[in-house]
């Protein structure tokens, strides 16, 4: 057959000095001048992926030929091999190799994450281990996934203050769901504020808010963190993020009580470093009649709109109004009218570039309803004027 090739195999006392033949439909395509002193042992014929050995003599290990070079590369003998041998447990302080073991894959992930288990609470408590355990929650089947959360219980509120062990807590709540969001929500629910104004703990509340919001445990957890001080949760450095995702994630009651606790002080929180951020996730997040009303709050002052764009922090608030169809037009019109005094502010500046204003003022015709200052005349709220 054309796919037939014929290969003299080298003598294994010098593999790399052999002589080979191929031959092609019986016809020589080639031949190698052997060099002296050299001994052939066996002649080999591969026909597709089988290797047959038609000489009369016994073999003393069997090649593989690579079909980059044609050559030829011996194969361990069976009790050399160690491909055939299981793949051996990496150790489990060895957070480096856990690390690489499971970025590998295959065999070697399956060997970490059975060496991880046993182990997570010491590694999670590390810089790499508890890298090496994160990735051990994405390779690891349902079994070994609740094995290894077990390990945390009863430590699951340290694991949340902590800046290692949070990350382990995260991958566990993305891989486990509602299993893993209950149980971490349970030992956190006696202690969910503390976590919630925490570097770490924030961010594993957040995720139990985003992956099940609705879990009875997860909002029990929520409506503790919300029955304090909400206006000091929105102007925590850590906090103000939770209070965002109870906007995004969480029950509607829970963000009314957001909600309400913004309209409280408003104008101040439009301006604060962090209730500015969840200001503008109201103004996206809340149902239409509660931005309605939040952005006629906001832009019912004289120059108010123009005083907000020229703030660090009251320049996110200025964009949300931009993009909430209810408060668009208004808060276009009032950048307008004030583009003179935003031209001389830094962020006034960004905003003009962002709204595709050239510098150059414009008169802006009052949209329909009229406006006086900054409210709408005849006692209209935004809404009826737009």
């Amino acid at each position: 057959a054309a796919s037939c090739r014929s290969l003299v195999c080298p003598s294994p006392t010098s593999p790399r000095d052999f002589t080979w033949r191929v031959t092609m439909c019986g016809r020589q395509e080639h031949e190698g001048e052997a060099r002296e002193g050299v001994a052939h042992e066996g002649l080999f014929v591969i026909r597709n992926t089988f290797i047959c050995a038609i000489a009369d003599e016994p073999l003393a290990g069997r090649r593989r030929a690579y079909s980059e070079s044609w050559s030829l590369a011996p194969e361990p003998a069976a009790h050399d091999a160690v491909d055939s041998q299981p793949c051996a447990l990496p150790a489990p302080d060895d957070a480096v190799s856990l690390v690489e073991a499971l970025e590998a894959g295959g065999d070697s992930a399956r060997a970490a994450v059975a060496a991880i288990c046993g182990a997570v609470p010491s590694l999670a408590a590390d810089a790499q281990g508890c890298r090496a355990v994160a990735l051990a929650f994405e390779h690891a089947g349902p079994l070994q996934v609740a094995c290894m959360l077990e390990e945390l219980r009863g430590s699951i509120a340290w694991a949340a203050r902590s800046p290692h062990a949070s990350a382990v807590l995260e991958a566990a709540i993305h891989v486990g769901c509602a299993a893993a969001a209950s149980a971490v929500a349970e030992e956190l629910v006696d202690g969910g504020r503390i976590a919630a104004l925490h570097a770490g703990g924030c961010q594993v509340v957040c995720r139990l808010l985003e992956y099940a919001g609705s879990e009875p445990r997860v909002v029990g957890l929520t409506d503790g963190i919300l029955a304090q001080d909400v206006a000091g949760l929105c102007c925590h450095k850590h906090g103000h993020q939770v209070a965002m995702s109870i906007l995004s994630n969480g029950l509607t009651r829970q963000r009314a009580v957001v909600a309400d606790a913004l309209f409280l002080e408003l104008k101040r929180f439009s301006k604060h470093r962090f209730a500015a951020f969840v200001l503008q996730h109201a103004l996206i997040q809340l149902p239409p009649p509660d931005c309605c009303r939040m952005a006629h709050a906001l832009m019912e002052q004289s120059g108010a709109v123009v005083s907000l764009a020229c703030h660090s922090a009251g320049v996110h608030v200025v964009r949300a109004l931009l993009s909430v169809p209810e408060a668009s037009k208004r808060a276009q019109y009032y950048i307008t009218k004030g583009q003179r005094r935003l031209m001389r502010d830094k962020f006034g500046t960004e905003l003009l570039a962002e709204v595709g204003l050239d510098g150059v003022p414009r008169p802006g015709s009052v949209p329909e309803g009229g406006l006086m200052g900054g409210a709408c005349s005849r006692g209209l709220s935004i809404c009826e004027a737009l």
